[in-house]
């Protein structure tokens, strides 16, 4: 069975700057609203939709939340049921991503 891979928020930001990547927060709207990276594609958690997740086989897909808990739950639920063969997930969250002095956007 696949593992869910821990990902470091800097190698991931170098990720999406490099067009490696395809990055999906998870947190529910009212978290987004008050920091939001750049180019992430919100799929909240509350309304989940496996067949929705965004497929390109050339990119990682990296899953974050708020600190790593609900990015890991849904990460290793896809691999599980077989909706992807590997994913990457920002182990500290969005978190771990302003910690290291990471860009953010608030509304």
């Amino acid at each position: 069975m696949p593992l869910l891979i821990d990902s470091e928020p800097v190698e991931v930001k170098n990720w999406l700057d490099s067009n490696e990547a395809i990055l999906v927060d998870i947190r529910e709207t009212q978290e987004l609203n008050q920091a939001s990276i750049t180019g992430a594609i919100h799929m909240p958690l509350s309304n989940f939709d496996p067949s929705q997740i965004p497929k390109d086989p050339g990119k990682k897909f990296v899953l974050i939340c708020g600190h790593g808990v609900r990015s890991y739950q849904v990460g290793t639920f896809l691999l599980e049921r077989g909706f992807l063969d590997q994913a990457y997930h920002v182990a500290s969250g969005i978190a771990g991503w302003a910690q290291a002095g990471l860009p953010l956007e608030s509304s």
